[in-house]
């Protein structure tokens, strides 16, 4: 994005800024990534294999101006995670949902009074 140091802000309690981007966090600076679905059975991230670039089944100019991500999809490598669109992502498409949500500004905040709404629920429940 060739920022400058200049160019990265911190809002203590709300979030930060990287550029023209501001990404909203919680209190304690975390960001809650939007996840995307499949659009009619396509995946939202296009996963190809290392060794067809290599090899040069697929050429690399496909990659030209893009963000490229590179880490293990294959099932039984390494650990999965559980998303709120998939029971098991792969750490790579995970960190691919969270880098188009902050390059998006697509991320969930939590309200400030949403910590007084849910300790209210509890306690009604509890009641």
């Amino acid at each position: 994005m060739n920022l400058s140091v200049d160019d990265i802000g911190v809002k203590l309690g709300e979030g930060f800024d990287l550029g023209a981007l501001s990404i909203g966090t919680d209190d304690t600076l975390q960001m809650d990534t939007f996840f995307y679905t499949d659009q009619d059975g396509v995946p939202v991230f296009q996963v190809d294999s290392f060794y067809d670039v290599i090899s040069g089944s697929i050429p690399a100019s496909k990659y030209s101006d893009k963000i490229v991500l590179i880490g293990a999809t294959a099932v039984g490598l390494g650990t999965t995670q559980v998303t709120p669109v998939d029971p098991a992502m792969t750490p790579v498409v995970a960190l691919a949902h969270s880098v188009s949500s902050i390059l998006n500004e697509h991320f969930f905040i939590t309200p400030i009074w949403g910590a007084y709404a849910s300790l209210g629920v509890f306690l009604l429940v509890a009641l």
